[in-house]
């Protein structure tokens, strides 16, 4: 069974940008979608359509974006981290914003990587390479995101934030 990717993302155009992305990188993950928070919320906690784990596993790595309607996503790390169930599952924060307030905050929180959303698209391309690739391999996820570029965790700190991968 392949690994499943949770990508929480309220843009319409990010959604695709990134679907296109893991087509052209030829991803073997399985890419899900969640449009906000609340949705997220309801998949994780086996809610509503999402009841069925056979249909929607718990995934092997969430991709959170930050700014969403309705419950964003500091609050969904939140909620992850202090889950008893679902604290483990690693979470890649994967935002536009370059904030480094909001770098601080996501790993503080306990997100696992903070990740600039690339500015191109052979940089999307790339990345979702790197994250198949590391899927793939032996290593616990939770560590080997510190290997993707431009990946900020709590060993390497905030000093020299650099928008984009690529």
């Amino acid at each position: 069974m392949s690994a499943v990717v949770l990508n929480v993302e309220d843009s319409f155009d990010d959604i695709v940008l990134l679907k296109h992305a893991c087509q052209k990188a030829e991803t073997s993950f399985d890419l899900r979608v969640a449009e906000d928070g609340e949705i997220a919320t309801d998949y994780f906690l086996g809610r509503g359509e999402y009841s069925d784990r056979a249909k929607h596993p718990l995934p092997n790595l969430v991709l959170l974006d930050l700014n969403m309607p309705r419950k964003n996503g500091f609050e969904v790390l939140t909620m992850l981290k202090q889950s008893t169930q679902l604290q483990n599952i690693p979470v890649a924060i994967f935002t536009s914003s370059t904030n480094e307030d909001d770098v601080r905050r996501a790993i503080s929180s306990g997100a696992d990587c903070y990740l600039v959303k690339p500015l191109s698209h052979k940089g999307l391309i790339s990345l979702m390479q790197h994250l198949d690739d590391l899927l793939q391999g032996q290593e616990p996820l939770s560590s080997a995101l510190a290997k993707v570029p431009q990946c900020y965790t709590r060993k390497q700190g905030t000093q020299s934030l650099t928008p984009g991968v690529g």
